[in-house]
């Protein structure tokens, strides 16, 4: 067997590494189709469906016309080559690493076609694109993280389509409109918020002209809104002319939704998650993409590439405009700590309540062959109740309920932490059982959204199990378990004991995901779990623990990817506030050394730099004399010894950079042979990092 066409069909995915007399990169073992197809078929994780039938700019010209065949036959090569052997260097990738490659490349594709008449590609094809073009390209797509926004210009489009389309109803339509649903005009949230640059005024055209289009939808959703704008017709009109635009994520803009429940407007605002650089692309990701357009490197011939390209791309990737990428911002260790001990004493105090409440209520609902919202409507639930649960304040199935009062925000939440709904106290126990396991384990978000109830312990209810998001080969991922602490079994025992108690009444087939929690209308029994609601549980915990604000008036929504920062945290104020005899308890690591293993084993570096920088900020800011010589250094930057007027995301992204460039390194010094330690501070003249 000497040809690649000789190869059984089942072993196609090996064509790339034998010789062929056809076209290098025409064949694919994830091309469904033949290569000259104008609509491709990709089987990779999913089936993808590409139609190439687009126009090419302002033309009435299409991309499959035979003047484009050139242009088509290079971007459709350009998507082979991201799999083929001769760029992966011979490697085999796991599918859904293949269809991230894929996708990088189809994105930079529909980028060029949105512009295809400022690069001239229906003119010229790609070898009008220079150097500078490819620069300028980068710079757009590193511009944000979000592919609907750098790429396909989401915010920009929609606001450009839904102003032409506003200013077209006239004034007798539109208040025909208000008069009608009034609510077209109400809840509009503030304008800092908007995701388009629409002014209120446009908001509410623009909301009357998609209602009277019928593009709003009802949603069963009581986290929600009531209604909420469909996307997909807009985004099949504003991308026809792009391979995936239609199908990308399409964030829908909040100013647009309508009737909010209370409940989906947290009590604040929410304080940011990230730094005010967090818009940026990360750096790995930035690399990706440079490293796509590099690849074109396979196909001199269409007159893109040259010589110094790929030296551009190194250069671009290493410019300072993309270093400053967005960090995640450090917790408060003042934040974490109170709401990490309120989470366990809700859960210990009231969770074995509350879960004999609800199945008790949910079983009986069952029997009357009704939904818990139907049965508690018709009937007192008191009667079901667990006298701990009656002490701790519930008295019906949720705070707004038929034949009750729509409640204004603050009333809203004030029943919320007076735990008068059952259905709300259960959402503030999964949002406690989450900080808990979240703190204490240091996972990543999926991860524990992945949790099984029934199977996420090991056999001597010591371990949790759980498969690694970032490990495994070929797509298989590597199963881990890593000690959990009996405060976190508890959490763990306790909602899985919910979940065998509702498959023994009839109302679950079989366990699910651990976090899974009770929905407040239907007849399902647990909500299918999502990134979305396993965050939703984390507010309702927020709220009703009412975790500090900013300086901005901002509340701390606590997210998973801070929590897994919580030991990293202690470890460092840990050494300023009489030691972690307690966490080392905790853990059952017997010296500071061991302890500090395990959380640079467990936690990402950029999340130790990230708690380190917060230390030291706090550190100069409070003259200790930990930090007297970055201080000195700091100073010649910011210009004066005065630190506490700095703003704190400031300092600590300047010293996160400090510490990136080599130039200052924080770390524990172990004494008396790992038993103590200090936190020390070295800093470092600029031509020692050169």
């Amino acid at each position: 067997m000497n040809n690649a066409s000789e190869l059984p069909s089942k072993l196609k995915f090996l064509a790339n590494y034998f010789d062929s007399d056809l076209p290098r990169y025409r064949e694919a073992h994830w091309l469904d189709c033949d290569f000259d197809s104008p609509i491709w078929t990709i089987r990779l994780k999913s089936t993808v469906v590409l139609d190439w039938q687009v126009r090419v700019g302002g033309s009435t010209c299409l991309l499959t016309d035979s003047k484009n065949a050139p242009l088509l036959t290079a971007l459709k090569s350009w998507l082979v080559i991201q799999t083929h052997s001769d760029w992966t260097g011979r490697l085999i990738s796991a599918p859904i690493t293949e269809m991230a490659s894929l996708g990088r490349a189809i994105h930079t594709v529909d980028y060029l076609l949105l512009r295809a008449d400022a690069l001239q590609l229906a003119d010229h094809g790609l070898k009008a694109i220079t150097a500078n073009d490819v620069r300028a390209i980068l710079s757009d797509i590193g511009s944000n993280h979000a592919v609907s926004t750098s790429v396909y210009q989401w915010p920009q489009r929609l606001t450009a389509f839904l102003r032409r389309q506003g200013q077209e109803l006239r004034e007798t339509e539109l208040d025909a409109l208000l008069t009608k649903k009034p609510f077209l005009a109400e809840n509009i949230i503030r304008s800092e918020d908007f995701l388009t640059d629409l002014a209120a005024e446009e908001v509410v055209r623009a909301r009357a002209w998609l209602w009277r289009e019928r593009f709003y939808s009802e949603v069963e959703n009581p986290e929600g809104y009531r209604y909420s704008p469909n996307t997909a017709p807009l985004a099949r009109a504003l991308y026809a002319d792009t391979l995936n635009g239609s199908r990308t994520f399409l964030p829908v803009p909040d100013e647009l939704k309508l009737v909010p429940n209370h409940h989906v407007v947290r009590e604040f605002p929410r304080a940011r998650v990230r730094s005010e650089r967090g818009d940026r692309m990360n750096r790995e990701l930035l690399r990706q993409y440079c490293n796509t357009f590099a690849s074109f490197a396979l196909l001199p011939t269409e007159g893109l590439y040259s010589k110094n390209l790929q030296e551009d791309l190194r250069r671009l990737y290493r410019t300072s405009d993309f270093k400053a990428e967005g960090r995640f911002r450090t917790l408060p260790h003042l934040v974490v700590l109170p709401l990490l001990k309120a989470a366990i004493e809700f859960v210990l105090k009231y969770g074995d309540a509350l879960v004999d409440s609800y199945v008790k209520l949910a079983s009986a609902a069952n029997e009357a062959q009704q939904t818990i919202g139907e049965f508690s409507y018709r009937n007192d639930i008191r009667q079901f109740l667990h006298p701990d649960a009656v002490e701790l304040g519930v008295r019906r199935w949720a705070i707004e309920w038929s034949g009750l009062p729509k409640l204004e925000g603050p009333e809203y939440y004030s029943q919320l932490r007076q735990n008068v709904g059952l259905w709300e106290s259960m959402r503030v126990l999964y949002g406690a059982g989450q900080t808990i396991i979240g703190a204490l384990m240091a996972r990543r978000q999926g991860e524990l959204i992945d949790l099984i109830a029934g199977s996420c312990l090991d056999t001597s209810r010591t371990m949790l199990v759980f498969s690694n998001r970032k490990s495994g080969i070929a797509g298989v991922r590597e199963v881990e378990a890593r000690p959990i602490p009996p405060v976190g079994v508890e959490v763990v025992t306790l909602l899985e004991r919910l979940q065998s108690s509702l498959i023994a009444n009839g109302l679950l087939e079989r366990t699910t995901n651990l976090f899974a929690h009770p929905t407040n209308r239907g007849k399902n029994a647990l909500r299918k779990l999502s990134e979305v609601y396993f965050n939703s549980a984390l507010d309702y915990f927020c709220d009703w623990a009412q975790t500090p604000l900013d300086n901005e008036g901002k509340r701390y929504y606590v997210r998973q990817h801070q929590l897994r920062r919580f030991f990293c945290m202690l470890f460092f104020w840990g050494s300023s506030f009489g030691g972690l005899e307690t966490l080392r308890w905790f853990l059952g690591h017997t010296d500071a050394a061991h302890l500090w293993h395990y959380i640079t084993e467990s936690t990402p570096g950029v999340a130790v730099r990230s708690v380190a920088a917060q230390w030291a900020a706090y550190g100069v800011q409070h003259n200790a004399p930990e930090t007297e010589a970055l201080a000195s250094l700091l100073k010649d930057h910011f210009g004066t010894p005065s630190f506490e007027v700095i703003a704190e995301e400031s300092l600590e992204s300047y010293i996160e950079d400090l510490m990136d460039e080599g130039r200052v390194t924080i770390e524990p010094e172990f004494l008396d042979g790992g038993e103590q330690y200090r936190i020390a501070v070295v800093v470092r003249a600029k031509e020692e990092t050169c």
